[in-house]
């Protein structure tokens, strides 16, 4: 995985674990220091992080989309196309599209998108990440 994608707050899988980004390495290549499932920090290889997939399950009991695929961010919404090439439509408060982001199939890609439009973490529960992701 590219680390390069990443940012503070992002789940990711390490060791087969769900786990968070709490810090990459300088070169942003090199490692990532993850916190755990037994909240230990460890530090990873980048090449042996994988991302986390989304998917109905993912999305809609762990982020808080809607089961018509939308969650709202600040005074927007985000609507999740997976059937569509996996991209995202931002639209406005009357729900009329504006923008669309295309490819968004990892959990962390989803991440950082909402932040960079709401400005804030999007919330996620881990412990349903934990149950959902096998």
């Amino acid at each position: 995985m590219n680390a390069r994608t990443l940012r503070v707050g992002n789940y990711i899988r390490a060791g087969g674990f769900i786990s968070e980004v709490v810090a990459i390495s300088k070169d942003e290549i090199s490692f990532v220091h993850v916190r755990n499932h037994t909240n230990d920090i460890l530090t990873i290889p980048a090449n042996e992080i994988e991302s986390i997939s989304l998917n109905k399950n993912v999305l809609i009991e762990c982020c808080g989309f809607g089961t018509d695929k939308r969650i709202a961010a600040k005074d927007m919404y985000l609507q999740y196309t997976p059937e569509k090439d996996h991209y995202i439509i931002l639209e406005n408060a009357k729900r009329e599209a504006l923008i669309h982001f295309w490819d968004i199939k990892a959990l962390h890609q989803l991440q950082n998108l909402y932040f960079a439009l709401a400005g804030i973490e999007m919330v996620i529960a881990l412990d349903c990440l934990v149950s959902v992701i096998k």
